[in-house]
């Protein structure tokens, strides 16, 4: 057996581009990748990049506190969702 490698949040976060469609799993705050889309929305917001990205989830990727989806909520982030029950993402469901 090989040896895993363990990237951080960060290092994940580097490898999406512009463009691309990211999916996330879970449902309510449960299950969501925090760290992940936490660290994608402070490149965002230091870089400009990833920019245009598809967002696509099945349900309730938040927790009305700006946590989980909410993070993708910026103007040249984002410029598709395909998602269900945006009650848990306030701050998304605003920008769309």
């Amino acid at each position: 057996m090989g040896k895993v490698k363990i990237i951080t949040a960060d290092q994940a976060a580097a490898l999406v581009e512009d463009n691309t469609t990211v999916t996330t799993s879970g449902f309510v705050a449960s299950g969501m990748p925090e760290a992940l889309t936490k660290a994608l929305e402070k490149r965002f917001l230091e870089t400009g990049s990833p920019k245009n990205l598809t967002l696509f989830y099945a349900a309730a990727q938040g927790n009305r506190d700006g946590s989980g989806a909410d993070h993708f909520a910026h103007e040249g982030m984002t410029k598709r969702v395909i998602g269900g029950h945006w009650n848990m993402v306030p701050t998304l469901g605003q920008l769309v």
